[in-house]
């Protein structure tokens, strides 16, 4: 692990399985107030850095050779950083102007351990969503290197205390490689993550008619929130089909979890 110093600088991470334009555009957007980006380059990643970036001085790549969930691999990425401040992007996320022109006066605050950011989600090109559950978004990217740790294998989640955070309307710009919302058959991109949170909830000791009422409760609650009360139905019919969409895929979440539960009590 490398000392920490105490000059105020941002180590940059970003988690990728593939090298594309979209990654090369993350990088580019973190040089512009990085000290040093760390590309964590999971097991079996596709395709190679451009040459002018790998021979950047700024940017070092680890390369990891086993299968590690999204927070295993976030907390690898921690554990090498240099700097005090961490700023953590996705390879199919870029920033905006005004967040690049900001960060650097953001970490000037000693009172403030972390930021959420808003995030604009592209559904299409040139296309993204301006209402419910999809914006602003607010992530947690940008907090400081004092032994905060990521838990949770497919959304990471970081215990910094909401109190020590600050919200700014400062958008990440997200381009999902895998469409999930642009058309209803897009839903089969989250049948992965379906059966990876289903199987952790499933490891809980969860009353099975809970498990059922969530399923049942967590669509309707979703989808009302988000398209009616976060005024989703302004996005049109793309706002409609995602909100049908996302709130299926949470409740479906567990109904996996109560089938699994089944299955391993009942059935075997």
């Amino acid at each position: 692990m490398y000392k920490k110093i105490h000059e105020k600088k941002i180590t940059g991470i970003i988690i990728t399985h593939v090298y594309d334009l979209l990654t090369e555009n993350s990088i580019k957007s973190l040089m512009n107030f990085c000290s040093e980006i760390i590309i964590v380059q999971s097991l079996g990643t596709i395709g190679i850095l451009s040459s002018n970036l790998k021979s950047n001085s700024k940017i070092r790549i680890i390369k990891v050779d086993t299968k590690l969930n999204h927070s295993e691999l976030r907390n690898i990425g921690l554990k090498n950083a240099k700097y005090n401040w961490i700023f953590f992007l996705d390879s199919d996320e870029s920033l905006s102007e005004d967040l690049i022109k900001e960060t650097p006066k953001l970490i000037k605050n000693n009172n403030i351990l972390g930021y959420w950011f808003s995030r604009r989600n592209y559904y299409r090109k040139g296309k993204y969503f301006r209402y419910g559950l999809f914006y602003p978004d607010f992530q947690l990217r940008l907090f400081q290197n004092i032994g905060y740790y990521f838990y949770n294998p497919i959304h990471p989640h970081i215990d910094i205390p909401d109190n020590l955070t600050a919200y700014k309307n400062l958008d990440i710009l997200h381009f999902s490689r895998n469409s999930k919302y642009a058309r209803f058959l897009d839903f089969k991109n989250f049948l992965t993550y379906i059966q990876i949170e289903g199987d952790e909830l499933a490891k809980k000791e969860v009353n099975l008619l809970r498990l059922l009422y969530l399923g049942l409760t967590k669509f309707i609650s979703l989808f009302f929130s988000g398209y009616f009360r976060g005024k989703g139905f302004l996005d049109g019919w793309a706002g409609f089909r995602a909100h049908v969409i996302f709130s299926l895929y949470i409740s479906s979440i567990y109904f996996f979890a109560f089938f699994k539960i089944i299955h391993r009590n009942f059935i075997k």
